[in-house]
């Protein structure tokens, strides 16, 4: 979403936090995730769809592209 109106203090907060810090990437992040807002929109205790494997993934193209190199005389 976009900034609004309401967002302004929170706005306000993060950029003098950073001014603190010379503006420092790091400390614009920490200001951002620190702020009520990011907090408030996380989403907690969600699992994933799908557990990580240590196979590596292959896009269908390419597995398809695999498959037909496999097959072929």
């Amino acid at each position: 979403r976009g900034v609004e109106y309401y967002d302004m203090p929170v706005v306000r907060s993060v950029v003098s936090q950073a001014a603190s810090d010379n503006y420092r990437l790091d400390s614009i992040i920490q200001a951002i995730v620190g702020s009520e807002p990011f907090q408030m929109n996380m989403k907690g205790g969600e699992q994933p769809d799908r557990i990580a494997s240590d196979e590596p993934q292959l896009l269908p193209a390419l597995a398809t592209a695999a498959i037909a190199r496999r097959e072929s005389p």
